[in-house]
């Protein structure tokens, strides 16, 4: 199983919080898994990304 990572910050006010953000570049089943304190915002992150995956919209050029 290949697995890529990344760091990014997510931004609350003013303050940066570290977040690891995984990714499994295998075949298969597209899947989204949020794990940790979700927030409502996160939470309806998780819908749209899931329509994107499924629905992939196609460029016009």
């Amino acid at each position: 199983m290949a697995v890529a990572r990344t760091r990014c910050i997510a931004l609350v006010g003013v303050t940066g919080h570290p977040v690891d953000v995984e990714a499994d570049v295998g075949s298969g089943m597209a899947g989204l898994h949020l794990i940790g304190m979700l927030d409502t915002a996160l939470s309806e992150a998780r819908d749209r990304v899931r329509s994107a995956v499924v629905f992939p919209v196609k460029s016009a050029c």
